[in-house]
């Protein structure tokens, strides 16, 4: 079966034969670039999931309430003095 028979209006998933090593041909002529697609997607994902939580723990430690109910930024996170103004 071709794998062009894969986008046939009256493709049946049922009718596709199954035989052992079926799937290294589907993987070698057009199941790679979708799966790999996946994958990055995935990986992209959990890095930015990843990098987003050390930033908002980064911020966290940062900022504080005063005794006023005022939020202030510690002053030791300014590193030159010039970006204190």
């Amino acid at each position: 079966m071709p794998l062009g028979r894969l986008f046939a209006p009256d493709f049946d998933w049922r009718e596709w034969p199954d035989e052992p090593g079926d799937w290294t041909t589907w993987l070698l002529r057009g199941g790679f670039l979708p799966a790999l697609c996946f994958l990055q997607y995935w990986q992209l994902k959990q890095q930015l999931y990843h990098a987003e939580v050390q930033d908002m723990e980064a911020v966290q430690g940062l900022l504080y309430f005063t005794a006023d109910g005022q939020l202030s930024l510690h002053e030791k996170y300014f590193n030159r003095p010039e970006s204190r103004r």
